[in-house]
């Protein structure tokens, strides 16, 4: 089997082969396949990327009240 890992937890989770990210930072994953007594096992490969920090949108309302005109 392939084994996923994240080593930063605090960005980014993995479950089975899903990535989620969980905070800005850089998210680092580790991807390991251990042999067995048939088979060597692959080079573990560790990959890195950046999760930017989400955007955060606020919408306002504008309330004019009624004033007369003059």
């Amino acid at each position: 089997p392939v084994i996923v890992t994240s080593t930063t937890p605090d960005v980014c989770t993995v479950s089975g082969t899903t990535i989620t990210p969980v905070g800005p930072g850089v998210c680092t994953i580790v991807v390991e396949q251990p042999g067995n007594a048939e088979f060597n096992g692959a080079p573990t490969v560790t990959l890195s990327f950046t999760i930017q920090p989400r955007e955060e949108t606020h919408a306002f309302q504008l309330f004019m009240p009624n004033v007369p005109r003059r």
